[in-house]
């Protein structure tokens, strides 16, 4: 024999389902919202990132140009002052270019243009500590006046340096062009993934209002329409008419 179930289960069920639908659009709305979020925050990582690369590799590339501008000076006019920037850059450089290893570490092409410029400024730094410090006996009056000559003739003005130069700059402009185009698309994904997340967070809470006061309307009217007749029953007892009236909905 089939059991009648309790009064208000029908109802309280129709209740509850109402709450769950509008729970789950909500947790829908959560989980795309913090996929977007995280997406969002993804790009606006990698842009400060490409900030620093880009700051980074411009101090490194001023350095190396200062080093090379200061060894000239020294060639030059002998005065040790110009020597304070390049001993400052044996520092610095060295420093920078860690420091960038670190920032492109996820760029394989990258870091072999850092490499590329890191061995071509260790071979112009030997080829310049040479003439440094053969410069530097000549000030005292010493017998290295042909070593500097000899060197000074076979790498200075043979454009050696120039040469370095060219080769530094050039891998330079790959390297930061290669950086600007990267973030370039980085910028554009990261306007189309704050765009997505507001339509996003705009159609879910549409369709949140709208479910919800579906389910409202719903919910009233079925009470309403109940209670409606319940009334016009008990209007009818009142004049009298006690006639038996079957109700199987068991739901108020």
């Amino acid at each position: 024999m089939n059991r009648k179930p309790p009064l208000g289960r029908a109802l309280a069920a129709q209740i509850s389902l109402g709450f769950f639908i509008a729970i789950s659009v909500d947790l829908a709305d959560s989980y795309v919202n913090y996929s977007l979020t995280r997406k969002v925050n993804m790009n606006t990582d990698f842009l400060i990132n490409s900030e620093a690369v880009i700051r980074t590799s411009s101090n490194l590339n001023r350095d190396i140009i200062e080093m090379q501008n200061a060894l000239r000076g020294f060639l030059l006019t002998g005065d040790r002052k110009f020597l304070i920037r390049y001993n400052a850059g044996l520092k610095t450089i060295p420093a920078s270019i860690t420091q960038e290893k670190l920032l492109i570490r996820s760029s394989a092409l990258q870091l072999a243009r850092l490499d590329s410029i890191s061995s071509i400024h260790a071979i112009w730094l030997n080829y310049s500590n040479q003439l440094i410090d053969a410069k530097a006996k000549t000030l005292t009056g010493g017998p290295s006046v042909g070593k500097y000559e000899a060197l000074f003739e076979s790498q200075f003005r043979k454009n050696s340096a120039k040469n370095y130069n060219n080769k530094i700059a050039a891998i330079f402009r790959l390297f930061d062009q290669s950086e600007y185009d990267l973030r370039n698309k980085r910028r554009k994904a990261l306007s189309a993934s704050v765009d997505e997340t507001d339509r996003s967070s705009l159609f879910f809470s549409l369709l949140l209002v709208i479910v919800s006061s579906g389910i409202a309307f719903y919910l009233v009217r079925k009470i309403t329409r109940r209670i409606d007749s319940m009334v016009k029953l008990a209007e009818n007892i009142s004049l009298g008419d006690f006639t038996t009236v079957a109700d199987n909905k068991k739901d108020e």
